[in-house]
């Protein structure tokens, strides 16, 4: 009888010791509740009941995470719910999550009711969803969900799809419900690109668009948040609900700076401006200055605003809302104002100007130019408009840096120029692979080149940016030690730039930071590290705009990179490294070259990974060392002061990578600068764009022949993203040894030359 208080208050005591059983019981019990149709019934039937529905739902996500865990799919792997290795608890547990994804038409039903609408089902299935969603299994269920290896995939994203439009007629239950599925609907593709893909193949973004623009109904307008909402499916993250970030401009930028929040779902993007275009003016402005600063603070903003096509959207919002500020004001006095928009309070066309200015920055097709050009012969457009639009395209023509590179940009994902891979899920080729840890993520290479032996040294250069420096005091960070730096530089991390590695630990290591770069050689017995500090070598120029300005290496800005290590030569020389930036020598200092009997098992770049960590430890338990700047960094191998936390991944962008068997002269890591970022030959003295670009950097012919025939032979490794696909990465350098389909492609390249020539000079003779 459940109208019986003590009944009541047994039932709930009973199912809140189920709860506590459920969720601590380990796999065992797990499985046997996983397999125990009475008790999906008995909590299914009591879900419907008010008392015992927060009890039952506890208990159905137990099971249902459990299962994940046991399974072993709590990191994101699926190995529990698709390995196959037992298909009854596979079945079992597929039939558990359809049946609880079911419950939404039920609950939304009810919430639709012609005679009395009941909502707090359909709230509490969502927020079940959720709960086990983020829970420790939630990689798990999610990946299960969007590969489609259930038959729960499409089920998922409809129906919470769907929910936003139910006939609940209450306008504020109404928003309430679309509110609460946007939350759970992020909860299903946070944190996973393969999510994200599967929804949008499965229901799509327009799909999505057309159903929030269906709920909230034509006469309402659209609020801040729903706007908010959608922005956080967009960024993945939450802006949390300080009123002080919705009401205030700067606080908004404030908050997106230090949170290091940046686009991260290119699909919901265009849901989002499709949103501000219906919102009221003070949304509008809300909105697009959340993109404007994530777009300005981002590389990887601008790239997911490229993929989602954002350019051309905001060129056609652009030029609607420019006909009708004009038409309002035609007898405006202001106009001549107009022109010199407030910053403090900007109009949403001065908003939108400035989104286009940073997304063609980035990336500025023909076609966008024909749409740009339509805005600009518009004679329904007012003079000021045009001039706004003219002025953001300018920083179209001042990209720097290379157009295709490797995003290093943020919470367990690493990008190739606007391609994201998701955490854990490798990219592979012949000679190199590249994955993403924990962190922005890391290349590895799985067939290094060797270790130069004999007089020969090894130069690393790449073309990086440094999105930022991570702060001081974050949890496992190393800090920047350098003598005489300011208080502001001791407040930046080293990142971990390259390692390269042997089996037992010995080799090089190289981090880093505001200030420069810290090189670590490993040999037997010995731990040797140098700071090669540029704080102390002033350069010219803007500091603002340089890379090494002011004596510090700058946060978002490109620059060419490179660390030429040499061998001793006695009684000439000592081993040395030296780093260039740009070109220029800054510092050069004495470093011994490690000695390795053994080849190099591992080289990484972006970040010191589990391998490389291990190593590291096994070389420190090896042997007691003494260096010169303190402490031995047994999880990343390098010497750091007192620290002994892992260094923190590399955060920002990485064009072309290159390793050479050879410590580079200045003149040929100077003529590499000259040929640009996007240069991305192999140095061949036959190359005519080489050869162009080198006489434009003053050499004459023969130097340009000569200072190529120098590098090419040296060059043993080629990264750039222009050579990748999907998760496969090819260096474009191939050995004799080497039995790929891009050697065999140079083979033929050879032989048809040959043959033309060989034509020609036939053709001649005759």
């Amino acid at each position: 009888d459940l109208g019986d208080s003590s009944k009541l208050a047994a039932q709930t005591a009973v199912l809140s010791l189920l709860c506590a059983v459920l969720e601590t019981g380990g796999a065992s019990l797990g499985e046997s509740a996983l397999l125990a149709p009475t008790l999906h019934d008995l909590l299914f039937e009591l879900l419907w009941v008010p008392h015992t529905r927060a009890l039952a739902l506890r208990s159905l996500v137990a099971i249902v995470g459990g299962h994940c865990v046991s399974g072993g799919g709590a990191n994101g792997s699926t190995g529990g719910v698709n390995s196959g290795t037992n298909s009854t608890r596979r079945d079992a547990w597929d039939g558990l999550v359809r049946r609880y994804l079911q419950l939404l038409p039920e609950a939304q039903a009810l919430a639709a009711g012609t005679q009395t609408q009941y909502f707090a089902p359909l709230f509490d299935i969502l927020r079940g969803l959720r709960t086990a969603l983020n829970g420790p299994s939630g990689n798990a269920l999610r990946t299960a969900l969007a590969l489609g290896a259930t038959q729960n995939t499409q089920l998922a994203y409809v129906l919470v799809t769907s929910a936003m439009n139910g006939e609940y007629g209450i306008g504020s239950l109404n928003e309430s419900v679309v509110l609460v599925s946007l939350r759970t609907l992020r909860s299903l593709l946070s944190r996973s690109e393969l999510a994200r893909d599967a929804f949008g193949v499965q229901v799509g973004y327009g799909t999505l668009s057309n159903a929030l623009l269906t709920a909230w109904g034509t006469d309402r307008e659209v609020s801040l948040s729903l706007v908010a909402r959608v922005l956080e499916l967009a960024v993945d993250a939450d802006l949390g609900y300080d009123a002080e970030v919705f009401q205030n401009l700067d606080a908004l930028s404030t908050f997106l700076t230090s949170e290091k929040i940046a686009l991260r779902n290119p699909g919901a993007l265009p849901v989002l401006i499709t949103l501000l275009r219906r919102a009221p003016s003070v949304v509008s402005v809300w909105g697009l200055h959340a993109l404007h600063g994530l777009l300005e603070n981002s590389v990887q903003s601008r790239a997911a605003a490229d993929q989602a096509e954002a350019l051309s959207d905001l060129l056609d919002w652009f030029a609607s809302e420019a006909k009708q500020s004009a038409t309002q004001s035609a007898v405006s006095a202001d106009s001549e104002n107009a022109e010199n928009p407030d910053e403090k309070n900007p109009t949403v066309c001065d908003l939108l100007s400035q989104c286009v200015a940073l997304c063609a920055s980035h990336s500025l097709s023909a076609r966008h130019f024909r749409g740009a050009f339509r805005v600009l012969r518009d004679d329904a457009i007012e003079t000021r408009f045009k001039r706004q639009l003219l002025t953001g395209l300018r920083l179209a023509a001042k990209r720097d840096g290379p157009a295709a590179y490797f995003d290093f940009g943020g919470s367990g994902a690493a990008d190739v120029s606007g391609a994201t891979f998701s955490s854990r899920n490798p990219f592979s080729t012949h000679s190199t692979r590249i994955h993403a840890e924990s962190g922005p993520g890391c290349m590895v290479v799985t067939q290094p080149p060797n270790l130069p032996a004999g007089r020969a040294g090894y130069t690393f250069a790449a073309w990086i940016r440094v999105e930022r420096f991570p702060e001081v005091g974050g949890e496992g960070l190393t800090a920047v030690t350098t003598s005489g730096a300011s208080s502001e530089s001791k407040s930046k991390s080293r990142v971990a730039l390259f390692a390269m590695r042997g089996a037992s630990g010995l080799g090089v290591a190289a981090t880093l930071g505001p200030f420069g770069v810290e090189m670590t050689s490993f040999s037997p017995g010995s731990v040797e590290t140098v700071a090669l500090d540029v704080s102390n070598t002033e350069r010219a120029g803007d500091a603002s705009t340089s890379s090494r300005g002011g004596g510090k290496i700058h946060e978002k800005n490109w620059m060419f990179l490179c660390i030429a290590h040499s061998q001793a030569r006695p009684p000439l020389t000592s081993a040395a490294v030296s780093l260039f930036i740009d070109g220029e020598k800054v510092v050069s200092k004495k470093l011994k070259f490690p000695k390795l009997a053994e080849p190099l098992t591992n080289v990484v770049i972006g970040a010191f990974d589990e391998f490389d960590a291990a190593a590291a430890a096994a070389l420190g338990a090896s042997f007691g060392c003494k260096t010169n700047s303190g402490g031995f960094n047994h999880s990343t191998g390098s010497i750091n002061g007192s620290a002994s936390k892992p260094t923190h991944p590399f955060v920002g962008q990485i064009g072309a990578v290159r390793f050479f068997d050879d410590a580079l002269s200045s003149a040929a890591i100077a003529a590499i600068a000259a040929l640009g970022s996007d240069y991305l030959g192999a140095f061949s003295p036959t190359e005519t764009s080489s050869q162009v670009a080198l006489l434009g950097a003053g050499m004459t012919v023969t130097e340009a022949r000569e200072i190529r025939e120098q590098i090419a032979p040296r060059l043993v490794l080629s990264l750039n993203a222009a050579a990748a696909r999907g998760r496969e990465c090819f260096s474009t350098v191939t050995s004799e040894d080497d039995g790929t389909v891009l050697k065999t492609l140079v083979a033929v390249g050879k032989r048809v030359e040959g043959s033309i020539v060989s034509g020609i000079a036939g053709g001649m003779a005759g």
